[in-house]
């Protein structure tokens, strides 16, 4: 048998399609900066002459089509050609997960794990069994399945681990793909805003014309030239950076959550003292349950 012959090699059409939105996006922009709609909506001639004392004007100030397209548009293209398409379909859920909070309740899994140490020790690990047939699939039954079946504690260790290792890698497949976005979102507002120097260099004249229109001109145009620049930096700082945090914050907390589970699962397999037990899972629990827990005690 070959390492090969359980593999499928197949088109992965996400970097055909990258490329291909790639080209698209870098000549709608070169286009676009030099299309006289788009100059003219850039510097609100479309306007009027008192568009400035428009009550608006401070918000459209912000406003550039060919920033956003080559921004928005560019960064996405990015993210296909980097990630394979498969991984990408993974977004609407990735995303999901940001718009909740999972709250463990640590006491209670700890009072569980010692409920079942001390029913082990009395009545064998076996006695478990019909409870953890009653638990909802996930890492505490599976872990609590291999416990009871297998006398090896290194084996039942090693298990447990790589299961947590598994989740852990998924967890930061998720926010990888959107530091990845934050990578590449400020690079594109670079490129827009290079670009946009560009062609207003190309296109200053100082022929026949005042200091003050010529001072007029540039400005306005570099001010439009760095709105790209403006579109990445909050792209990446106002979506994909804190995403991305927000997903490994979530991560930390899941496997702090079942490292509680793993360590109360192998001191139960190892008979050890439910006192003990109980001991050893308070150090994973965060000072603010702690003193949640303190002050319930006192009440």
């Amino acid at each position: 048998m070959t390492d090969n012959q359980h593999k499928e090699v197949k088109l992965d059409l996400g970097s055909p399609l990258g490329c291909g939105l790639a080209v698209i996006v870098f000549g709608f922009a070169v286009i676009s900066l030099n299309a006289e709609f788009f100059t003219d909506l850039s510097n609100w001639k479309l306007y009027g002459e008192g568009y400035k004392e428009t009550k608006t004007f401070w918000i459209h100030q912000f406003f550039n089509v060919p920033s956003i397209i080559i921004v928005f548009v560019g960064t996405i293209t990015a993210l296909v050609i980097s990630q394979p398409l498969d991984r990408l379909k993974n977004i609407p859920i990735i995303l999901s997960n940001v718009w909740k909070t999972e709250n463990w309740s640590y006491m209670g899994i700890i009072d569980q794990m010692c409920g079942y140490a001390d029913q082990a020790r009395k009545k064998g690990t076996f006695s478990l069994d019909k409870q953890v047939q009653e638990l909802p699939d996930g890492f505490l039954k599976k872990g609590m399945d291999l416990m009871i079946s297998t006398p090896d504690a290194n084996k039942l260790k090693s298990h447990m681990f790589t299961e947590m290792v598994n989740i852990s890698s998924r967890h930061k497949n998720g926010a990888d793909l959107f530091k990845k976005g934050e990578k590449y979102a400020p690079s594109f507002g670079m490129m827009g805003t290079v670009m946009g120097l560009i062609v207003m260099m190309n296109n200053f004249d100082l022929t026949g014309k005042e200091l003050d229109e010529v001072m007029v001109g540039l400005l306005g145009g570099m001010g439009t030239a760095l709105i790209t620049t403006l579109y990445g930096v909050i792209l990446a700082n106002f979506v994909f950076g804190p995403i991305a945090g927000k997903l490994e914050t979530l991560s930390a907390i899941e496997i702090r959550h079942k490292t509680v589970l793993m360590e109360g699962i192998l001191s139960i397999h190892a008979k050890e003292h439910p006192i003990i037990i109980r001991d050893k899972l308070m150090t994973f629990v965060p000072a603010a349950d702690k003193d949640l827990e303190s002050e319930e005690q006192v009440n």
